[in-house]
């Protein structure tokens, strides 16, 4: 299962590089940091809007960085648990309780809820 970003996120991040570039575009003085920032909140976009926030399956939750190569992975076995407390999530095994490192907030509402249903489901298997 895939969990994606928000799509609001992405495209607010657009919309914003949009507008600066514009702005970068009609003015007279122009510093490297004003023309670079529309191509940062561009690049972040694109990124929000294409790239998966976590990767779940029986074995493993893969936490993967915006931009780059970097990931997470919690390895999951049979006998573990994921639980949901409000915006966190934990992973519940043999006594010991660790957060994972994900947000509610920035990931899109339907894969969340269905990442919520599978940890849940797992949890009573």
């Amino acid at each position: 299962m895939r969990v994606r970003y928000d799509k609001r996120v992405g495209i607010v991040c657009l919309v914003a590089a949009s507008v600066l570039g514009g702005l970068a575009a009609v003015s007279d003085d122009l510093s490297f940091v004003g023309a670079l920032t529309p191509v940062v909140l561009l690049g972040f976009g694109v990124a929000f809007l294409t790239r998966p926030y976590l990767l779940v399956n029986d074995r493993a939750l893969i936490v993967q960085a915006l931009i780059g190569p970097a990931q997470e992975t919690y390895r999951l076995e049979a006998a573990d648990v994921i639980e949901f407390d409000g915006q966190r999530v934990f992973l519940v095994r043999a006594r010991e309780r660790r957060k994972v490192g994900v947000k509610r907030w920035i990931a899109d509402k339907r894969d969340w809820a269905a990442f919520q249903n599978w940890g849940e489901r797992r949890g009573r298997g």
